[in-house]
């Protein structure tokens, strides 16, 4: 089956990547956010503070139809929120065009859908208007080329690296990045690297 143009493209836009990072029943702009902060470029969550609610905001009947988007920032505007979500809507609002199964969708509650984001703290930082967009801006980005070198070497390591293996990583990403994210040209460094070939003896 062919995908329409403009709708898919790269991991990000996967269904198991978008079903996998939401509510049950309802898309979650924080968590997806988060999804891509996490995996992307190896930023670890903070914390909620305590007591604050997580569930689905839902709307109150009496205001008439809103949109997912227009909950969350509602959820999420005070200031004491914003510290975090800032950064997590900035990447999480670029996935509203893809409901909590994947599908794409261009309507809630019978209202156009605001898919626009902002990527903000990164070496790629910009306004963007949708996942596919997004995706293109993550794919110059060196934060994410590192990323995905450590990612993959660990996998590969079955471990983090350690400290004394990062200068290597650091030679690896730079190389990921100059190839345009050639990940077999990446996984042909991590299998001739001696830190994959050999394994140090501990010293009695």
């Amino acid at each position: 089956m062919e995908l329409r143009a403009g709708e898919r493209g790269g991991i990000v836009t996967r269904v198991a990547f978008l079903a996998g990072l939401s509510h049950r029943g309802g898309t979650s702009p924080p968590i997806r956010g988060n999804g891509i902060q996490l995996r992307f470029l190896c930023r670890l969550p903070m914390s909620p503070p305590p007591g604050v609610d997580l569930s689905m905001p839902v709307a109150d009947p009496k205001d008439g139809p809103k949109t997912n988007r227009t909950l969350f920032e509602e959820r999420t505007a005070p200031s004491t929120c914003m510290g975090c979500h800032r950064g997590l809507n900035g990447f999480g609002f670029g996935f509203e065009h893809y409901n909590a199964a994947g599908a794409f969708q261009t309507q809630e509650q019978g209202l156009p859908i605001d898919a626009r984001g902002t990527i903000l703290g990164t070496d790629v930082d910009r306004p963007f208007d949708g996942a596919m967009d997004l995706s293109e801006a993550l794919a110059t980005s060196n934060e994410v080329h590192r990323c995905a070198t450590r990612q993959w070497l660990r996998y590969a390591l079955g471990r983090a690296p350690t400290d004394e293996e990062y200068p290597l990583v650091s030679a690896m990403a730079a190389k990921f990045h100059e190839s345009g994210g050639n990940v077999r040209a990446l996984l042909l460094q991590i299998v001739t690297a001696p830190t994959f070939r050999m394994r140090k003896v501990p010293e009695n």
